[in-house]
Order: structure tokens, then C-alpha cells, then sequence
């Protein structure tokens, strides 16, 4: 008797991606604290691309061997990432994926940095010989909001900041005493995740009014921040 080990992979790349290429989706959804938490991100490499290539002075296409994903930065606490082969690769033309998955364990907001390098060759122009391998980095950007499951985060003293009014239309006040610790941090985020807004408080001023006119109407996570704590509440703007 002959035993197989099968092991499934974390993800499927999606091989009818409509597009020649790139990394997709454009934006994850929000993850809430000590909740597990998956995401797939799909990536095609192209067949060939244009790079400036200084031996030669000039602007050349370099047909694509391959397109790796090398790293993922700024993941929350308890998060990871697999992709769909060992080596986290496609040849050029080709569809692969990873997932970002486990269970983040601080809230707040996570830029994330998804870093991706291309190899390929170029044609050389006498009297330069042909050049095997080029290779080129490049990273895609999301945003990655982690709410606590109640919505409202309390590591601060329950009511000693508030946010209102909620539905709100042109501004929203902070109200609350940010005289001690470091510089308090109110951050906007949109409910992809993507961060909108990022204003100091004034450690001075009991009140505040921000000005929110200029946010399409949607539901928004506001999240303040310092080292005494983390407070986040969501706020429907008209």
C-alpha cells in the first residue's frame, strides 16, 4: 500500500483574473481583535515590461521570467502570510496568490507593504552582451483596520473620550483630556480599511472640532491613539 500525504493549498490562484497584470484586490476588509481573520490577494506578472537600464542609458523591454512575492511588512500582531507554492512564485503570464490569515491581537491601523520582485531578460545592444537576468522591486500598499468585535475599543478609562455626533455630516468633535502621555493621534479609516485622515490633537484643548465635509458618506472607524490607550468608534457620515 502506497501512502500519498496531500497538502492543500493556503490559496487558488484565480486563473480568469480579467487583467494582464498587477495585484488584486485594490483594498482588504477591516479584521476585529482576537478574531481569526483570512484574506486571499491574487497576483499576475506580466509577459514582458519596459525598465530604464542605466549600463545602456535607456529604456529597453525585459521579457518576464518570473514575479515573487519576497515579504510582507506592517501585519498586525498574530497575523501571518502563506502563498500558493513554496517558493511564491509565477512565470511570467502566470496567476499566484497568498493569503493573509491568523488572529490579530492589537487593534488599530496597519499599513501594509506586499513586496514583489520581477526577474527577466534583457537583449543586449553591441557592444553590451545579453543580460541573463534583470530583475526589478516593486511593493503594493493596503491598509488593514483591526476593530475590537464591539466596535468600540476601551483601553483608555470607559468614557473619557467621546466622539460625536453619530450619524455626523460636517464635523465631528473629540472631546476628552489628552494632557498627558505623548501626542494623541485621531485617525480616519474607511470600511476597506484605507486611512483617510490622520490629525494630531492638541494636548491643550478639552474639545475639538474636525472637519469631515469632505469624506463621501459611509461608515468610518475614528481612532484615537496614544501611548495611554486606544479608543476607536464608528461614525456614519451623511
Amino acid at each position: 500500500m502506497v501512502c500519498i500525504n496531500v497538502i492543500a493549498q493556503p490559496c487558488t490562484p484565480d486563473v480568469n483574473l480579467p487583467y494582464t497584470q498587477g495585484t488584486f484586490p485594490e483594498s482588504i476588509p477591516e479584521a476585529n481583535r482576537n478574531v481569526a481573520y483570512s484574506q486571499v490577494i491574487q497576483f499576475k506578472a506580466p509577459l514582458d515590461t519596459n525598465i530604464f537600464y542605466r549600463p545602456l542609458n535607456t529604456t529597453v523591454a525585459v521579457k518576464i521570467d518570473s514575479l515573487r512575492i519576497t515579504d510582507v511588512l506592517g501585519l498586525p500582531p498574530g497575523m501571518t502570510y502563506k502563498c500558493h507554492n513554496n517558493a511564491c512564485m509565477v512565470n511570467g503570464g502566470q496567476v499566484g496568490c497568498i493569503v493573509l490569515e491568523g488572529i490579530p491581537t492589537q487593534a488599530g491601523g496597519y499599513p501594509l507593504l506586499v513586496l514583489t520582485r520581477t526577474s527577466g531578460k534583457l537583449k543586449g545592444t553591441p557592444p553590451f552582451p545579453d543580460i541573463p537576468q534583470v530583475q526589478n522591486d516593486t511593493n503594493t500598499r493596503y491598509n488593514l483596520f483591526v476593530n475590537w468585535p464591539t466596535g468600540i475599543v476601551q483601553i483608555v478609562e470607559a468614557g473619557s473620550i467621546q466622539v460625536y455626533p453619530n450619524p455626523a455630516q460636517s464635523y465631528v468633535t473629540v472631546e476628552g483630556d489628552f494632557s498627558g502621555g505623548s501626542q494623541a493621534i485621531l485617525g480616519v479609516y474607511d470600511i476597506a480599511g484605507k486611512s483617510v485622515k490622520q490629525i494630531p490633537l492638541s494636548k491643550n484643548t478639552y474639545k475639538q472640532d474636525i472637519a469631515i465635509a469632505d469624506l463621501p458618506a459611509g461608515l468610518y472607524s475614528f481612532t484615537i491613539q496614544s501611548e495611554l490607550g486606544l479608543i476607536s468608534k464608528r461614525i456614519l457620515v451623511r
